[in-house]
């Protein structure tokens, strides 16, 4: 696994029992791109012999309420406006 400047993700490797995160288990003998990363900026990534950890950016969009997708959100700001 690695990460390219611009926080791209990036496997290679025995995919076995899917632990490089493809949704698959095969093998892949050149560096391939991440898909599932593909809106996120990835920050740092931990690998070991049957598993694949990454810390990693998640971009929303927020507007009264409801995230890009339109589904509702509460913030943590809001959850504690409301205890208040």
């Amino acid at each position: 696994m690695c990460i390219d400047k611009n926080g791209r993700l990036y496997g290679w490797g025995d995919g076995r029992g899917g632990c490089l995160g493809f949704g698959d288990a095969k093998k892949r003998l050149s560096v391939c791109p991440l898909t599932f990363f593909e809106d996120k900026r990835c920050i740092d990534v931990s690998c070991g012999d049957k598993f694949t950890v990454v810390i990693a950016e998640v971009f929303h969009s927020l507007n009264d309420g409801e995230d890009s997708d339109g589904s509702d959100f509460e913030t943590a700001e809001m959850r504690m406006k409301k205890m208040k």
